[in-house]
């Protein structure tokens, strides 16, 4: 029973192995073919885009926030109208 077990879990972690040898060595490859240069440079096009999604994300949410709110006031001097802080927020 347990050899049986055994053999399973080795035909599973050399299946695992195999795959993660395919995967790396045409990772490898098309490293090579691209270069460090524009793997770079796509790298931070790639953070930029996801950055940018993240910063409207939060953007949106903080104007939904705002128009949300009951009886919240805009202050003047901050951008997107933001809220001044109210007698719920005071800390005493």
């Amino acid at each position: 029973m347990l050899d049986a077990l055994k053999d399973k879990i080795s035909d599973v972690s050399c299946a695992t192995q195999d795959a993660a040898r395919f995967v790396g060595s045409r990772t490898a490859k098309l490293a090579r073919r691209v270069g460090p240069t524009r793997g770079a440079i796509v790298l931070g096009v790639i953070g930029a885009g996801v950055g940018a999604y993240f910063l409207i994300r939060y953007l949106r949410s903080d104007r939904k926030e705002i128009e949300t709110a009951p009886g919240a006031e805009p202050h003047p001097g901050k951008p997107f109208g933001r809220r001044m802080g109210n007698a719920e927020n005071a800390h005493a």
